[in-house]
């Protein structure tokens, strides 16, 4: 397959995160305006579940470290949409199963499941307190089709219940160049392994293009992409793994 690159320029806009919604209904407009603005449509009971998961982060937030920030819009724009930016680059078809390596609060595996409800979903977290988090999160969206994995990602990639059964792998938190080999061990042959980079994504596609090949993948697509209200760029490159 070869690569392809879209860029697209929204024009100007704020660059502070965009208004400060604070309302249910404020917050759930701001999210449907930046998901449609990268082409995802959400269902009013879509909406409820991502409100539903913004309302649990902000409280567990107080408690442990989970995001950098406690505005809801700035959770909305900066992480929400910034995860759904991931669907840009999945292989077509459905349903597909999925694993984010290192998911920590949900991302983006969860604005993945809720946008995608028919894939089968499993986050992969080590660190107990975020594993908690996340079993919660699941409970209370009620997202079914979404199990939690508590270990490290090396662990699931030596499982034989794991390795080599996904179709994508998402990895939003851990370094590609740590862990680029075990997450191309998670996929099936011509899955992907999907990353997203903002600032330094020229280096990034450097290094995967000299680098991918000798961990049995390809560099498959690049796409580029503004983030809506924020209108930072973000660089999407999808990875695929390649028969040995």
């Amino acid at each position: 397959m070869p690569r392809s690159r879209t860029e697209r320029a929204d024009g100007p806009g704020r660059s502070d995160g965009g208004p400060k919604e604070k309302t249910d209904a404020g917050l759930g407009r701001l999210l449907r305006e930046g998901a449609s603005e990268i082409g995802v449509r959400l269902s009013d009971g879509q909406v409820e579940a991502f409100l539903r998961y913004i309302h649990l982060l902000l409280k567990w937030n107080r408690r442990i470290n989970l995001i950098g920030t406690d505005d809801p819009s700035e959770i909305i724009v900066r992480h929400l949409v910034d995860s759904l930016l991931f669907l840009e680059v999945f292989p077509s078809g459905a349903p597909l199963r999925v694993i984010d390596l290192g998911s920590g609060a949900g991302l983006p595996g969860i604005p993945v499941k809720i946008a995608r409800p028919d894939d089968t979903v499993v986050l992969v977290e080590s660190r107990a307190k975020k594993a908690s988090f996340l079993r919660e999160a699941v409970r209370v969206i009620r997202l079914p089709g979404v199990a939690v994995y508590e270990g490290r990602i090396e662990e699931i990639a030596g499982d034989q219940e794991h390795g080599g059964r996904y179709d994508v792998v998402v990895m939003r938190a851990v370094s590609p160049e740590d862990w680029l080999r075990t997450a191309l061990s998670c996929v099936r042959i011509g899955g992907r392994v999907i990353l997203s980079r903002g600032k330094g994504a020229a280096a990034l596609e450097a290094w995967l293009r000299d680098k991918a090949g000798g961990m049995g993948g390809r560099l498959a697509e690049v796409v580029v992409r503004t983030l809506p209200v924020a209108r930072e760029d973000r660089t999407l490159f999808a990875v695929e793994r390649e028969a040995t």
